[in-house]
């Protein structure tokens, strides 16, 4: 028979031995899954790190400050060696490589980078390696074995390796450009090679270069977007409008529609270097149309040819409009600054930045080279400019008959007042007078009554006297 007292002196016991299986077993099962790099001894660091020459210890020093140190990655992870041992951690018996070949850095990063369940924990791509191998210069690394190339190092850095989301790293997005410079705008260095050098300071003239050295806009693409990181290569002549397009998607579906398009694929122009340049991309003015710069309109067309004729016509048309904007815009300025914020101009705002965006859509659109349908547009963007301008001058209007009533309301306010004033006094003035006249008649009346006393009272004595 079940004997529940019995049972119950045993549970004690049982909640005993579950503590122990959960203390040791799953701790021992996690610490094969996952080594212990942070107890882990790295005679490697410790050395380095006590070394008075500064060559020894630097590296040391900036692997304690790189995300690899985060991660667990260790010195003999690269340069091979047992770092629990003094004696056993420079051996060649214990797998010790000491600085990579340059030939051999790239597939010595790849061990860890190119494996994707190593990286999963990371959220990093793991196809850096094939793109390199594919690139310029992976391929005279490679093939060349040129060594003047750079590998995962020359741009990562090598033993202080930082986030590219770190400012400190090569490789954050504002300090691409200066990453490519070393190599590209070293005239010694690439005179072998017969690339130009003047790609970094044309991209700090640009518009692109501006916005992302002096506002360190993130949209702004850098070397990286238009060449590849790892796979760097110059894009091909059909390969550029798709590159430019990536960003200017809106432009690039625009121009695929036009009479240019269909050049470029006859002939490889124009492309939207012939037109904006390079590196040294200045923001597009309508100028271009009209201009004789070696990247204008007629740089290909004739100034009698009907293409460049369509382009005059067609900068009119944008020179218009834009003045139109500007011009309904300042008159809301001054509008505002005299005193109109008692009016509803709200709903005047709204129109002009939809006369504004459709403005900016209309330029995209001059890649069409289709006149028509832009000179409806730049129509309706200045007719809806000038209705604007128009509602502002009859506020203006009404603002000024309301100025002029008002000076009359406040003349007939001091008139009226000066008028109150000046019967004011005239009552007291007449107050005053009929006082004085009252006083007077009370003195002649004194006087009247003090004589008649005078004479009864002498009456009187001449009556006794008898």
């Amino acid at each position: 028979m079940f004997d529940v007292g019995r049972s119950i002196f045993y549970v004690p016991f049982l909640f005993f031995f579950i503590f122990l299986s959960f203390s040791f077993f799953p701790a021992a099962s996690l610490a094969q899954d996952q080594p212990d790099t942070a107890t882990e001894e790295n005679t490697c660091a410790e050395c380095h790190q006590s070394s008075d020459d500064e060559r020894l210890k630097k590296p040391a020093a900036d692997w304690e400050l790189s995300v690899h140190k985060k991660a667990g990655v260790s010195c003999k992870d690269c340069h091979g060696g047992d770092p629990s041992s003094y004696d056993a951690a420079m051996e060649a018996k214990a797998g010790f490589t000491g600085k990579p070949k340059k030939e051999d850095i790239p597939a010595l990063c790849a061990r860890c980078h190119a494996d994707s369940k190593k990286m999963r924990v990371y959220n990093l791509r793991t196809d850096q390696y094939s793109y390199y191998q594919e690139s310029i210069h992976g391929k005279r690394l490679a093939g060349e074995r040129d060594k003047k190339v750079p590998t995962c190092v020359d741009c990562h850095g090598t033993h202080a390796v930082f986030s590219r989301k770190d400012p400190r790293s090569p490789v954050h997005r504002p300090n691409i450009i200066k990453t490519c410079s070393k190599c590209h705008s070293d005239k010694a260095y690439m005179a072998e090679y017969k690339v130009p050098t003047d790609q970094y300071d044309g991209y700090l003239q640009s518009y692109h270069g501006k916005l992302l050295v002096e506002k360190e806009d993130p949209r702004v693409p850098t070397c990286a977007d238009c060449h590849s990181g790892h796979g760097a290569a110059p894009p091909g002549a059909k390969d550029v409008t798709e590159v430019c397009g990536n960003c200017h998607s809106v432009t690039a579906e625009f121009f695929s529609k036009s009479k240019h398009s269909l050049a470029m694929e006859e002939t490889g122009k124009p492309r939207c270097v012939n037109c904006h340049g390079k590196h040294n991309i200045p923001f597009p003015g309508v100028e271009k149309f009209t201009g004789d710069g070696p990247d204008d309109c007629r740089s290909c067309h004739p100034p009698d040819s009907p293409a460049f004729k369509e382009g005059v016509r067609l900068k009119g048309m944008l020179e218009t409009a834009d003045a139109s904007v500007r011009k309904a815009r300042d008159a809301v300025a001054e509008l505002k600054k005299k005193g109109g914020t008692g009016f509803e101009i709200s709903n005047l705002g709204d129109k002009l930045d939809d006369a504004n965006t459709k403005l900016v859509k209309t330029v995209a659109m001059t890649h069409t080279m289709h006149i028509p349908l832009l000179e409806k547009r730049t129509e309706e963007i200045t007719g809806a400019a000038k209705k604007v301008h128009e509602e502002i001058e009859a506020i203006f209007k009404e603002l000024k008959i309301r100025n002029i009533g008002l000076i009359f309301t406040w003349v007939f306010l001091l008139l009226f007042i000066w008028a109150l004033n000046e019967k004011r006094k005239s009552i007291r003035k007449e107050a005053l007078r009929r006082k004085r006249t009252e006083g007077s008649r009370g003195r002649r009346a004194e006087d009247r009554g003090q004589k008649t006393e005078d004479r009864r009272q002498r009456a009187g004595d001449s009556g006794g006297q008898e």
